[in-house]
């Protein structure tokens, strides 16, 4: 079985807004700071203009998701219950 990527996108998305409303949920303190502490990526290198190495674009994505689950936490908090 094949799994397109319209498809694949789909069922990462529903993931992503079922463990936003668990986190909202359950409150807890570590979870709040597992986010804060890594919603960025630590560079190592000086230079300015050097190169980023290919794992850069993975640590991003990881790093760009984990902040847009903190902000829908954040929406879904200060919304009406459903």
């Amino acid at each position: 079985m094949s799994t397109s990527p319209e498809s694949l996108e789909g069922r990462l998305i529903a993931q992503r807004k079922l463990l936003v409303r668990l986190i909202a949920a359950l409150d807890l303190p570590e979870v709040e700071d597992f986010l804060a502490s890594r919603d960025h990526v630590e560079l190592q290198s000086e230079d300015p203009g050097a190169e980023p190495d290919p794992a850069f674009a993975i640590e991003e994505g990881i790093a760009a998701e984990l902040r847009l689950i903190a902000r829908l936490v954040t929406e879904v908090r200060g919304s009406p219950a459903d």
